[in-house]
């Protein structure tokens, strides 16, 4: 499943990767944007373990400001399904409104 894996910036390596353990959806493909902390670690997980990553970039010149936000849709409509690592409600809410209306698997791992 090609798995989009979302989640705080401010994180260590080894929460992300006990979550990406743990997780009922199992990633064949891991979809990232190469932003540090989760994005990066999750990357760094699929290459531990042989998984294909596919990196999406926020295009300035196309979408101007609105750029990291059609990044994140266009990750959304590729992805399988996503996997959203989150600490406080807060972090939850900022995450899940990224992906509004997404119909696909989606796992919320409290970590």
């Amino acid at each position: 499943m090609k798995t989009l894996i979302l989640g705080p910036v401010d994180v260590t390596r080894k929460t992300v990767h006990r979550a990406i353990d743990r997780a009922i959806l199992n990633p064949t493909e891991i979809v990232s944007c190469a932003s540090a902390g989760t994005g990066l670690f999750a990357e760094e997980w699929g290459m531990f373990n042989s998984i294909k990553i596919r990196r999406f970039f926020p295009n300035q010149r196309k979408w101007g400001k609105k750029a990291v936000d059609m990044m994140y849709k266009n990750m959304a409509k590729y992805a399988d399904g996503v996997i959203l690592l989150y600490r406080n409600e807060e972090e939850l809410s900022e995450l899940t409104s990224v992906l509004p209306n997404y119909k696909k698997p989606f796992e919320i791992i409290k970590i």
